[in-house]
């Protein structure tokens, strides 16, 4: 969750003591855990797409799992490739993905039982009620309390690791009328928002373009 969703984000040092220990740097734990359960090593497959921010990240994951004791082998594929074995879920062991944090609603849904951007396959009878609930008619604050806690049991079990949360912005020149920052509606396609925006070229000259 990001910070601004105040009655929902939890700060690390808020967290319970075992989501907040998720936080810590220790590979010297962590390399024991790993050497607790996979004695003879772990070796994962990583599938990423073969663009230089993705490969990056992948060789980075590479780098620091290396020093845990954890062998990664890196898969590259196209965009398009990538995008299926994410959705159809046919990645081996583990893949590189990236998916928005605004909405606290959005950010859970993607790990509700059956989901088409569940790409973990993460099922979990008591979260799945939970969200059920929080998308009826309910007060904003009786719904904040839910998707804390919603928030907190995802933490707790780890269904993904989140890399690198960034905040981002969105501009546009003040000419713009009927736009307020969308970047999509539907199923991602900003094609509706321009659709109704308009440019006011009046404006445009006066400005000296």
């Amino acid at each position: 969750m990001l910070p601004g969703t105040t009655d929902v984000y939890v700060e690390v040092e808020d967290l319970p003591a075992s989501s907040r220990e998720l936080y810590e740097y220790d590979p010297v734990k962590a390399k024991q855990m790993i050497l607790d359960a996979y004695p003879d090593g772990l070796e994962l497959d990583y599938y990423a797409e073969s663009e230089a921010l993705p490969l990056d990240r992948a060789s980075l994951l590479q780098f620091q799992w290396e020093q845990i004791g954890v062998d990664l082998t890196i898969k590259t594929f196209d965009s398009v490739t990538a995008t299926a074995h994410l959705y159809d879920r046919t990645y081996q062991d583990t893949c590189g993905a990236r998916h928005g944090s605004a909405n606290p609603m959005h950010q859970l849904g993607w790990s509700a039982t059956g989901g088409a951007l569940n790409w973990t396959g993460y099922s979990n009878e008591w979260f799945d009620e939970q969200f059920a609930l929080a998308s009826t008619d309910l007060t904003d604050e009786e719904r904040n309390l839910l998707l804390k806690e919603m928030s907190l049991h995802i933490i707790s079990e780890v269904v993904t690791i989140g890399l690198s949360p960034t905040l981002e912005g969105h501009y546009w020149w003040p000419w713009v009328k009927n736009y307020y920052g969308e970047t999509h509606v539907s199923d991602m396609s900003v094609a509706p928002v321009l659709a109704l925006s308009w440019l006011d070229q009046d404006l445009k000259a006066e400005m000296g373009y």
